[in-house]
């Protein structure tokens, strides 16, 4: 019998490398190119995952403060002068397509606001450019943490900011303001844990029971465009502004760039050695008859 259940066990293995090679991955090495602190999670604190799982970039635990952003930004509010600071980006492999509309959701997490405004960006640009002043093909989402109204954040007023049009549900976008009132704060793992003093990490706020804060989060909001035919990379962003203090994150999910199933030849390959292990193991049990 240890034959059949060497046979069961091979048949198990193989069809589980297969269904591991068939599922959507939103974060690997092979998809996307990391810089500062990025990472991978399903439903977490204040933040859904409709599909089960999504990527995000977050200035929580970055200490990358120079080649981040496409465009320097500044803001006189700031009283410290510094501008941008810490950050972080992912940059997906080159992907082609033939033409056509290209969607993904974002959802902008923040903890900050009041003159430190952190923003947040996702752009599709062009693969055969590296210039990131003039490689932007499509903005996909941008936003920005402020204390002038909670609804300002999307599209954020930036220099760069997306068009509202761009967002398919914009009309039904809410921010939720989670700033300290009736002791509720931002809870999400990918800010961070609360620092000592509370000038970092989930359950934080930069200026607490304000009634046009900054902290909270957009909740999903869905983002398409029509690229022409061509190849493409899809960028993600983060940035603090005006210090490294009070993290912001941006969720994101882009189905169109989920890990591609076996290459061609890999299946048939997997499937060939099934059969040959269990050519072994019949021999073994009928030799041990």
């Amino acid at each position: 019998m240890k034959p059949i259940s060497l046979t069961k066990n091979l048949v198990a293995a193989a069809v589980a490398l297969l269904a591991l090679n068939a599922q959507a991955v939103v974060i690997d090495g092979n998809t996307y190119t990391c810089t500062g602190s990025c990472g991978q999670l399903g439903a977490d604190g204040n933040v859904t995952a409709p599909d089960g799982q999504y990527g995000y970039v977050t200035t929580s635990g970055s200490n990358v403060f120079f080649g981040v952003t496409p465009q320097q930004v500044s803001d006189s509010k700031v009283s410290t002068g510094n501008g941008t600071s810490n950050g972080s980006k992912l940059v997906s492999s080159v992907f082609s397509t033939a033409g056509g509309a290209f969607s993904a959701s974002f959802n902008y997490v923040s903890t900050d606001g009041n003159g430190f405004d952190d923003y947040s960006w996702a752009r599709v640009i062009d693969a055969t450019n590296d210039n990131p002043v003039n490689n932007t093909v499509a903005w996909l989402f941008t936003a920005r943490s402020t204390n002038s109204g909670t609804q300002q954040i999307v599209p954020g007023n930036l220099a760069f900011s997306v068009p509202t049009s761009t967002i398919t549900n914009y009309a039904s976008y809410n921010f939720t303001q989670l700033d300290g009132s009736n002791g509720q704060f931002v809870n999400w793992s990918a800010l961070g844990a609360a620092a000592p003093g509370g000038l970092n990490g989930t359950g934080t706020c930069w200026e607490t029971k304000k009634s046009n804060g900054g902290c909270g989060f957009t909740g999903w909001l869905d983002a398409s465009v029509n690229l022409a035919a061509g190849n493409y990379r899809l960028e993600v962003g983060v940035m603090n502004f005006g210090d490294t203090l009070y993290d912001s994150g941006l969720a994101f999910n882009v189905p169109a760039l989920a890990a591609p199933v076996p290459e061609t030849g890999t299946a048939p390959m997997m499937l060939a050695a099934l059969g040959a292990f269990g050519f072994l193991a019949r021999r073994r049990m009928n030799r041990s008859a």
